[in-house]
C-alpha cells in the first residue's frame, strides 16, 4: 500500500453567496490548510515506513525522524543489516537506535549541535548481558 498525497492545485475562494452563513463556507485558505496538513502527515508516515534497503551510505546522513532498513557497506554504523530508528528535534539534536532483529542486539548513539558544532557520541550497546 502506497501513501497518497493530495494532488489538486491550490484553491481560490469562490464562496461569495450572501445567503450562506460564513460559518458554513469553506475558504481557499481552509482547503489549502487541509491539503498542507494531510500531505505533511503523509510525508511523516513515509519516513516511518522507510523506502527500501540502504547500502553504501553514511549513518550520519540519516537525521530525519524515521525507521530505515540498513544493509551493508555503510559507514558510522555498529554493524550491517539492522533497522535504524532516528528520532530528531527539527534536525539538530537526535538519537539513533540500531536494532538487530536476529540477535536482539540494540545500539544507541546521539548527535548534539552546540553553537553550530556537530558532535556524535560513540555507539553503545543496550543489550542485556
Amino acid at each position: 500500500m502506497t501513501i497518497q498525497t493530495i494532488q489538486y492545485q491550490n484553491k481560490v475562494a469562490l464562496n461569495t453567496n450572501p445567503e450562506i452563513a460564513d460559518i458554513n463556507k469553506v475558504t481557499d485558505n481552509d482547503m489549502n490548510e487541509i491539503k498542507s496538513v494531510v500531505n505533511n502527515n503523509a510525508n511523516l508516515l513515509h519516513n516511518l515506513r522507510g523506502s527500501g534497503i540502504y547500502n553504501n551510505v553514511d549513518y550520519n546522513d540519516f537525521t530525519d525522524t524515521g525507521i530505515y532498513y540498513m544493509g551493508d557497506n555503510n559507514t558510522n554504523s555498529p554493524s550491517a543489516y539492522c533497522y535504524l530508528l532516528v528520532m530528531s528535534s527539527y534536525g539538530s539534536d537526535l538519537v539513533q537506535f540500531a536494532i538487530y532483529v536476529t540477535s536482539l542486539t540494540i545500539y544507541v548513539r546521539s548527535r548534539a549541535v552546540v553553537q553550530g558544532v556537530v558532535s556524535w557520541s560513540a555507539w553503545k550497546s543496550l543489550t542485556p548481558q
